[in-house]
């Protein structure tokens, strides 16, 4: 016959009072390793007040709050492999429920997991700042690279100068184009390269457009220019212009004059340009 401690019919009564509902007293019996009549009879004697610990009893039992982090550790190693009914008998002989032991167990494994958390948050963290300054580094690397690469080109290069729209002979094509595609090797950018040698990257981009370098093609251009004076009036114009009367007149002069006569040749810029 099992002998039940005080401390353990006193906590037995106290798990079966406080009990959910959806719990029935056999299966605290059960959880608890003891008969449902004899929890019953602890019940109805604890109703009686005959079920109190004697000042004896508290001196020589120890409440499960009073277990340490090693003796509870110990407690759930030592019944790891035993099966409930000699888990039941090992908590009954030290004072405490079977229960306690799997609330022990669930808090070493939750300290565990949120160890292990803390861990894993830690060296989630180092990576980020790993990678941030590697991505850092790298920045630095390419700015450096970038400057030393525009500076040799500043020494190498000689600005076209200019406008946009001009005429850029091959042989400077193929100068500036080489310069560029140096510094962007090195690691400078296409769009600062090019604003250093005095072109646009659109500019670049357009004549290396297709397999090769290309040549202006405008050198090329044959068609007609439909607004071009014809020789008989540019020799009129410097017959007029020639005349006696009009020798000493400039070409805003001599116009109006010649609309007055009913004669328009040409505008006052064309005489400027005849």
């Amino acid at each position: 016959m099992s002998v039940f401690s005080q401390e353990f019919k006193v906590q037995s009564v106290e798990k079966a009072l406080s009990r959910r509902p959806e719990q029935s007293l056999k299966q605290i019996a059960v959880t608890l390793g003891v008969g449902y009549s004899t929890l019953q009879k602890w019940i109805r004697l604890a109703k009686k007040n005959q079920l109190e610990k004697t000042e004896s009893n508290m001196s020589k039992e120890k409440s499960p709050q009073d277990w340490n982090t090693v003796e509870r550790f110990e407690a759930i190693v030592h019944c790891h492999h035993l099966t409930d009914d000699q888990a039941s008998a090992y908590c009954r002989e030290q004072g405490i429920y079977l229960h306690h032991l799997n609330t022990w167990k669930a808090e070493f494994l939750s300290e565990s997991k949120s160890t292990e958390s803390v861990y894993k948050q830690a060296q989630t963290k180092l990576k980020q700042e790993n990678k941030r300054l590697h991505k850092e580094l790298n920045r630095k690397e390419k700015a450096l690279s970038e400057t030393a690469a525009l500076l040799v080109l500043s020494k190498s290069a000689k600005r076209s100068g200019g406008k946009g729209g001009r005429l850029i002979a091959y042989s400077d094509r193929q100068h500036y184009s080489a310069l560029i595609d140096e510094a962007v090797d090195n690691g400078a950018r296409q769009k600062l390269a090019c604003e250093l040698v005095g072109i646009s990257a659109r500019t670049y981009q357009r004549w290396n457009r297709g397999e090769g370098l290309s040549e202006d093609l405008r050198l090329h251009n044959t068609a007609p220019v439909h607004n071009q004076l014809s020789e008989a009036i540019k020799q009129e114009i410097i017959t007029v212009i020639n005349k006696p009367e009009y020798s000493a007149l400039t070409p805003h002069q001599i116009v109006p004059r010649l609309l007055d006569l009913g004669c328009y040749l040409a505008s006052e810029s064309t005489f400027i340009v005849s």
